[in-house]
């Protein structure tokens, strides 16, 4: 009689269940940019940079991607040659760095990196970039973004309402590195497009009255020294004064 014994396969890690991203960055800004870009996903992130990725795969090699930071690094193609030699082939890998310059970017991509984010990195640059890349048919317009309201009012016309939302818009967006939107509510042209130095218009007066749907009107770019639009007075008129 004879007996036929059956053995199981081996066990192997897929990579739709190995689903772990790991990135090593250097700074909180970038860390934050990260978590909030690839909100959702297993993401775990370590101080470091591609040096300490590299002998992290030494040892540890259960990932789905890495995102490596070269900032600072003399020869990121030799830190890149090193850790190509430890990376498994299906890992996909992205670059963090300080060159802006279109042809690194491209020698970067000539290697088979999945993508290269230059510094200061943003929430938004890791949707529009990198998530799309690392998850494939998930495109960056179908993620919600977040982002949040601030309402500041004044009781009366002179409390400091405009002044206090072109400061605080001002310093949000230096240290989100985020897009923040500046809205003043006073329909008569208020004052936080002359505090900014820009030409005020009527687009919302227009749009309340029914004779423009707002389609088309755009708030100009600011431009001007940061340090001479702080500290202004108010300039609104007398009643309630509300900014957004």
């Amino acid at each position: 009689m004879s007996i036929a014994i059956a053995t199981p396969p081996e066990e192997t890690t897929s990579i739709v269940t190995r689903n772990r991203i790991v990135g090593f960055v250097n700074d909180e800004l970038s860390a934050a940019a990260l978590r909030k870009g690839l909100e959702g996903a297993n993401l775990s992130i370590r101080r470091g940079t591609i040096r300490n990725a590299i002998r992290m795969l030494e040892t540890d090699t259960d990932l789905f991607a890495l995102v490596v930071d070269i900032s600072g690094v003399d020869d990121p193609f030799t830190e890149l040659e090193r850790l190509a030699g430890v990376c498994p082939p299906d890992v996909r890998v992205a670059v963090i760095g300080d060159n802006r310059e279109i042809t690194f970017y491209r020698e970067l991509l000539e290697l088979g990196l999945t993508e290269y984010l230059p510094r200061p990195l943003t929430r938004d640059l890791v949707l529009d970039k990198l998530r799309p890349k690392l998850f494939g048919d998930v495109a960056a317009n179908q993620i919600d973004r977040g982002g949040h309201v601030v309402s500041i009012c004044g009781a009366q016309g002179g409390a400091g309402a405009t002044s206090i939302a072109i400061n605080l818009a001002l310093q949000l967006a230096e240290t989100t590195k985020a897009k923040v939107a500046l809205l003043d509510l006073h329909l008569q042209g208020g004052e936080a497009a002359v505090m900014l130095g820009v030409r005020p218009g009527r687009a919302g007066a227009a749009y309340r009255s029914g004779k423009s749907d707002a389609s088309g009107h755009t708030l100009p770019r600011a431009r001007g020294n940061r340090s001479q639009r702080k500290g202004l007075p108010g300039l609104g008129r007398r009643g309630p004064r509300c900014a957004a």
